[in-house]
């Protein structure tokens, strides 16, 4: 479970405007992206913004999650589809911050009835199923 973003980007318009997450989406190409709804969408801050909060925080911004969105996430896909205004894009560090849970890929062993045969079971005393809701005593 992610709980945060962070990244550390120049303070000019090579900046990053916007990003997106999509959870376990495996057929995702640029123009599906457009139109896709994703799992969370950030604005991230403007460059003339980017200077004060970097001196605060080592040059990283983190960006908060929606933990109840990012819970048995296999694949991560992280778009960003604009930038201040540069011809370049540039990010110096992403981070996902959080905990991860084991994947377990061992086939689960199971048995369902789709009708119940009562010779498969045990008895329970007192109980005749030839009497249909009457005891004997």
């Amino acid at each position: 479970m992610s709980q945060s973003l962070a990244l550390r980007c120049d303070p000019d318009d090579a900046a990053p405007a916007d990003l997106r997450a999509f959870i376990n989406t495996d057929a995702l190409d640029f123009d599906s992206a457009d139109t896709t709804t994703s799992a969370q969408q950030w604005d991230l801050i403007a460059p003339a913004d980017l200077v004060s909060v970097q001196d605060e925080s080592q040059g990283v911004v983190a960006y908060p999650m929606k933990p109840a969105k990012f819970r048995a996430v296999c694949s991560l896909t992280l778009y960003i589809p604009r930038n201040f205004g540069d011809d370049v894009m540039r990010i110096w560090y992403l981070c996902l911050r959080g905990e991860h849970t084991a994947v377990s890929r061992d086939p689960i062993i199971t048995a369902s009835e789709a009708a119940a045969n009562p010779a498969d079971h045990q008895k329970i005393t007192g109980t005749d199923p030839k009497s249909a809701g009457h005891r004997t005593v």
